[in-house]
Order: C-alpha cells, then structure tokens, then sequence
C-alpha cells in the first residue's frame, strides 16, 4: 500500500522518497532505495458495480473503458452510465522483491527475490490536528517501523512512514489538536490493511481491555516448577 506521501523516482537513483515541508526549518525527508527492480502501476475499471479490469496494462484498461461505454450508449444513447477508470499509486510487485539491511553501512532498502512469507510493506501517512500534533503509537505488537519522516509547525504535522508488518501487527497513529483526538490503526490480517479509527477514549479502553486479556493469559500459564 503506498499512500501519495511515498513517491516513486529514478533521480538521483530510484527510491520511494518522502519529503515534508512546513517552512524553512521545518522540513524532513526520507528514501528507501530500490535496486534492480520496478514498481508497477495498477489499472481497475468499474462498470455497472462490477469490477471489468485490473491489472497492469494501461492500453488494456483503456480499452476495457471504451467497450463498456459503447455498450451502453448503445443500449440508451444519452446515459449517464460510464465506465469508472481508478490508477493506484506505484507498488512493488508482490512476491519478487525483499527488504534487506546491507552489511557494508546497514542501508535498508529494496531488492529483487522471491519472498514467500505473509508480511506486508505498509507506506502509511497520518496527519496532526489544528494546532496539535501526530505520533506513533507503540506496543507489544507493533510492527517494524524501518522509515519514518516526519515535520510541523505550530498549526499543522504530518508524519509518513514504511513499516514491516507480520500477520496480526499494526502499526497506530495518534493524531490531536483542537477538536480532535483521535487514533488511527493499520492492521494487517495477512491478506488485506484493514485501518481502524478510534477516539481516544475508545482507544484507552480497547488498550486497557487487551493488557487485561494479556495478564489472566500469563496467569493461567502453568508455573515452570521453581
């Protein structure tokens, strides 16, 4: 999933690049390299509730487009039915790139091969409230955080991030200011990010309900003999 925070580019080398700008000394910036591999661009068509297309062939998709709307010009030549054209932001292709930290100077980036496991590459962005601020939310399942840019100013912040999720992690953004304060939460079932909104009372709760669950856990965990 890459939000528009997380641009794809070639210059000076290709990387996913993020770059937050709230005045002349309010600004970060971050890149995660990619090395010998090209993301891809996803096309889908909708018509009529049905989704026609999806995939990577743009002239496809065009075509796709123009097929369904002559159709239906042809069943009422006036209508308003039209076929619906989505482009996705740039992802990586699943399955044919891993994440790896070189030896040389630790730089974490993006290369070519086969990575069979169910983790996610999550680009995530959540914005602060008037006046307020954002900031991760950190806990016993939270995933790796590997790129984290980040800035604001007195009214307004933003915070974009790449993460590394396994099955079952999440990654939660606490956003506040005037009239609002407010969680959002990205989970990863190992299919789909499913983001959860949350107040922040209902998040307190939520939380102070799963230590609960996690302590009768360890209690009811037979005692190691000692």
């Amino acid at each position: 999933m890459t939000p528009r925070q997380w641009g794809f580019s070639i210059e000076p080398f290709p990387a996913f690049r993020s770059e937050i700008v709230y005045g002349r000394h309010k600004h970060d910036q971050q890149f995660l390299p990619v090395k010998g591999i090209s993301p891809v661009t996803t096309f889908t068509v909708e018509g009529g509730g049905v989704v026609l297309y999806k995939g990577t062939d743009c002239v496809q998709a065009q075509k796709t487009v123009a097929d369904f709307d002559d159709i239906q010009r042809k069943k009422v030549p006036f209508t308003l039915s039209h076929a619906i054209f989505t482009v996705s932001p740039q992802t990586l292709p699943e399955n044919r790139f891993q994440v790896i930290k070189t030896k040389e100077k630790g730089t974490i980036m993006v290369v070519p091969g086969e990575d069979l496991t169910r983790r996610c590459l999550l680009f995530a962005e959540c914005k602060g409230g008037f006046r307020g601020g954002v900031a991760l939310i950190g806990g016993s399942n939270s995933a790796d955080v590997i790129k984290k840019c980040h800035a604001g100013d007195a009214c307004d912040s933003l915070m974009a991030v790449i993460a590394i999720l396994e099955v079952d992690q999440s990654i939660a953004f606490h956003s506040w200011g005037r009239r609002k304060d407010e969680v959002y939460r990205h989970a990863w079932d190992g299919e789909t990010i499913k983001v959860e909104h949350y107040s922040i009372d209902e998040w307190n709760v939520r939380s102070e309900l799963i230590t609960a669950d996690v302590a009768q856990a360890h209690e009811a965990l037979p005692g190691d003999g000692s």
